[in-house]
C-alpha cells in the first residue's frame, strides 16, 4: 500500500512526537512530499486520502499541523508488532 517515500513521511512525523507543522513555507521539510508525482496526487495527500495523517488548519493562527494516526502508526510498525528500540 504505502511506498518508500509514504514509509519516509510516516516515519519523520512519529520521529516528531507525532506531529509536525503542515503550514506552507518554503522551508519546510514537508516540500519534499508535496508536488513531488508527475500524476495524480503528490505524497503528502496520498499519505491524508489514505488516513495515515490528519491535517488540521488553524484559522486563526493560519497554521496547519499533521497528525499520525493510529493507522500511521500501524504502516510504519515493525511486522512482529515490537516497538523498536
Amino acid at each position: 500500500m504505502a511506498d518508500r517515500k509514504m514509509i519516509l513521511l510516516l516515519k519523520m512525523i512519529d520521529a516528531a512526537h507525532g506531529s509536525i507543522d503542515a503550514s506552507d513555507q518554503s522551508h519546510s521539510l514537508l516540500n519534499y512530499f508535496c508536488g513531488d508525482r508527475d500524476r495524480g496526487d503528490d505524497t503528502f495527500n496520498l499519505v491524508a486520502k489514505a488516513g495515515l495523517i490528519r491535517v488540521t488548519h488553524d484559522s486563526r493562527m493560519e497554521t496547519s499541523t499533521a497528525y499520525l494516526t493510529d493507522a500511521g502508526r500501524l504502516a510504519i510498525s515493525p511486522p512482529d508488532g515490537k516497538v523498536a528500540p
